[in-house]
């Protein structure tokens, strides 16, 4: 009896072990996609390369520094649109805004300002 009891603890203990473990990563990995944070390119792409290319060490070095100029210049890309992005959504909140009552239009500001907390490439606020 005793040796049973052994066992259901040692798998209960192993189950609660695991569920938390998984709790705890899927809730680090939800938060980090909730900031709209996410892994750089060379990242994504070099994992995503290296496991179905077979990459020898020569072509992975090569490769990881055609990614880094890539990421850069997405990043160029990415801070040289950012005012006509901010233009756009000004304008579409603007008109949304309109529609509102006083309470929503709170809201709206509200959730506009959570959203502006969460970009990645923040520029001052442009209203």
């Amino acid at each position: 009896m005793k040796l049973w009891a052994g066992i259901v603890l040692v798998f209960l203990l192993g189950a609660l072990a695991g569920s938390l473990a998984t709790g705890i990563y899927f809730k680090h990995g939800i938060e980090r996609f909730a900031k709209g944070e996410r892994p750089p390119i060379k990242v994504v792409l070099m994992k995503k390369l290296s496991h179905e290319l077979d990459l020898t060490e020569t072509q992975r070095v090569g490769i990881e520094q055609i990614l880094d100029q890539l990421q850069a210049k997405l990043l160029d890309l990415r801070r040289k649109h950012r005012p006509e992005f901010e233009r756009l959504f000004n304008h579409s909140f603007g008109s949304v805004r309109e529609k509102l009552n006083s309470d929503q239009k709170k809201r709206l500001d509200e959730i506009r300002e959570e959203l502006r907390s969460r970009r990645p490439f923040r520029t001052k606020k442009t209203q």
